[in-house]
């Protein structure tokens, strides 16, 4: 599952491999006074940032910090000390800069990340936009409706209407996802909760109802921004996927917070200043910090973050330890939850799962005990049964290779995809499997067998209307049918290859694209800009057959056309050690496939003889 996957998942309202893990700081100095628009050093320095965090960070998905774009472009309102010297103001025009550089930056910053993560957009409501104007951002606000509220109303209702503009051309003509939508009471007595509801939230409401129309998933952001405070149930009803507020400063903890947002996201969880942990806590305390956030959510959908930006000297590492903590806590959890009906410590739970697992025949006394990981929701190539065992082909196959070779002892891990291969480097884990293809780029990391020992099935997703006229690949090749881009990074991408080059006089038009979600290209086949998409079928099968798939709505309309097998090996730390194994394995997979054995375990698993799909 990619990052932008695993996000999406989430905003889906889905439960995802692992929990998601997204802070943000600011790139540019004085932020509120910034303006891009008059210095030409703002704009690059913000890109530059942004380049510089997603090389350092590598979140799981961006928010686009807008520095140098706070400041609404009117300069009565600029310095104006009381509303009688504005008047009524004149909406911006659509070709404005403070509008046009805004999605040019959006699709600048997109660029740096090649569309692979899921990426919201930074707009600040309309009594926000209003306020950061100003060094007294409340007081002066507040006093201004209290002067003339008719005449505030009308212009915060432009002010509205250009914000929407930004909104509609950032989810209209770039990649972004969503919008993350910064809004907040005015800190002062005189502007009342019933001004708040008659005056600000339709604005707000408004906003993101039109936002919803262009994309689906948005974030509320209830500001508490140096200790501000707002009454959050006002928000509760605001027409966002997720929402974010201020644990610290609103004392309402990720538990509480969801009795008031019941419906929705969480994000955050982390307070965000340089008295607090994620900045000043150790490994230890971070990790344990982060797990406990993950506990507290429970089963509502959940991304870690802050209750807003972090200071940007925030060592980078703390990030990466909150990550892995998520990474942890999913392989944790994951066992817990199989175990129906009951609930046990985690501890308690990967003891059982390691002593159920290991071997039935006495381990001999010079046995090497081997730590093969397994990607825990790889069904059903690799997963955690019912008595919370190891199971699964791959896994299947692994137990029979053990038989013939005395010498080791296989110890089975359940944890996630992304783990699987952090562990397998850093020597936490000797062997991995999780239905891998042989790339170059594995070969030079990981120790690969020269026999494989099994496969993954690939094929077309197309319209169910078209089945018959695409009954094979070489039928849509034929008939020059238009394939969904595939990333050069993807192994998918030199299947096509291959096949184009075998077939040279009617390849496959093969479109090089950066990594998008399944959504997109479920879609791009549906209305017709593509007609077909290149996928295994086990994620087919996941997302589209099954009932609780998320694209199972679209199952009537599409249908899938099986092309070939593409072998799957296991993956071994590259050790001196691990040579000899690797050599004695492939010796036991060779006995396996001759006398039957992995055949059979195929039709046990996976109903097919993959064996039989693989053409070269």
């Amino acid at each position: 599952m990619s990052k932008k996957e695993l996000v999406k998942t989430v905003f889906d309202g889905h439960q995802a491999e692992r929990t998601p893990v997204g802070f943000w700081h600011h790139f540019v100095e004085d932020v509120y006074h910034a303006n891009a628009l008059k210095d030409d050093h703002i704009k690059p320095a913000n890109l530059a940032g942004h380049q510089q965090f997603l090389k350092d960070i590598e979140p799981d998905y961006i928010k686009i910090m807008t520095d140098g774009y706070f400041q609404y472009p009117n300069e009565k309102l600029q310095k104006a000390e009381h509303l009688s010297e504005v008047g009524e103001i004149e909406p911006l025009a659509n070709d404005d800069p403070w509008i046009q550089e805004q999605i040019q930056f959006a699709k600048e910053v997109e660029a740096l990340h090649k569309n692979q993560l899921y990426s919201f957009y930074n707009i600040f409501g309309p009594l926000t936009t209003f306020k950061i104007l100003y060094d007294d951002q409340d007081e002066r606000v507040s006093r201004f409706y209290q002067e003339d509220p008719e005449l505030f109303a009308k212009i915060l209702k432009v002010i509205a209407g250009d914000i929407q503009k930004v909104i509609e051309g950032i989810l209209s003509e770039t990649t972004v996802d969503g919008i993350y939508y910064s809004t907040q009471d005015l800190q002062t007595d005189d502007f009342t909760d019933k001004d708040f509801i008659e005056l600000v939230k339709p604005l707000d409401t408004a906003l993101l109802n039109r936002a919803k129309e262009l994309k689906p998933h948005h974030i509320l952001h209830v500001c508490g921004y140096l200790g501000a405070h707002n009454r959050l149930e006002k928000f509760a009803d605001y027409p966002a996927s997720a929402v974010n507020w201020a644990t610290g400063p609103e004392k309402l903890s990720i538990e509480d917070g969801k009795k008031i947002f019941k419906d929705k996201v969480v994000v955050g969880g982390f307070q965000n200043t340089a008295d607090d942990l994620i900045y000043k806590g150790t490994e230890s305390e971070i990790k344990a910090y982060t797990k406990e956030l993950i506990k507290e959510a429970g089963d509502t959908p959940y991304v870690i973050g802050a209750d807003c930006t972090i200071p940007a000297d925030t060592p980078r590492e703390h990030f990466d330890w909150v990550r892995q903590a998520s990474i942890e806590e999913a392989a944790e959890n994951e066992n817990k939850k199989l175990f129906i009906g009951i609930l046990v410590a985690v501890v308690v739970v990967l003891a059982s799962f390691l002593i159920r697992n290991r071997s039935s025949e006495p381990s001999k006394e010079n046995s090497r005990n081997v730590k093969v990981a397994f990607w825990q929701n790889y069904y059903p190539y690799n997963f955690v049964n019912d008595k919370g065992e190891a199971d699964g082909y791959e896994v299947a196959v692994f137990r029979e290779v053990e038989k013939k070779l005395p010498q080791y002892h296989f110890d089975f891990v359940p944890t996630s995809n992304e783990d699987l291969l952090i562990g397998l480097e850093s020597g936490k884990y000797d062997a991995g499997i999780k239905g891998c293809w042989y790339t170059d780029e594995r070969a030079k990391k990981f120790i690969i067998p020269k026999n494989y020992h099994g496969a993954s099935v690939i094929g077309l997703t197309i319209r169910s209307e078209d089945k018959d006229k695409y009954k094979n690949i070489d039928d849509f090749a034929k008939a020059k049918g238009r394939l969904v881009p595939i990333s050069p990074q993807n192994g998918q991408y030199d299947v096509i290859q291959d096949y184009n080059q075998k077939n040279p006089d009617h390849p496959i038009d093969l479109v090089p694209a950066d990594q998008f979600d399944l959504s997109d290209a479920y879609g791009w086949v549906l209305e017709g800009r593509y007609d077909a998409y290149f996928s295994i079928d086990l994620s087919y099968k996941k997302s589209v057959e099954d009932e609780d798939g998320p694209y199972h709505d679209k199952a009537d309309q599409l249908t899938y056309v099986t092309y070939k097998g593409i072998p799957i090996y296991p993956l071994f730390e590259r050790t001196d050690e691990n040579e000899q194994l690797v050599k004695d394995y492939d010796q036991a997979i060779k006995e396996l496939r001759e006398d039957g054995t992995l055949e059979k375990l195929s039709q046990q698993y996976l109903n097919k003889n993959v064996f039989d799909y693989i053409k070269d």
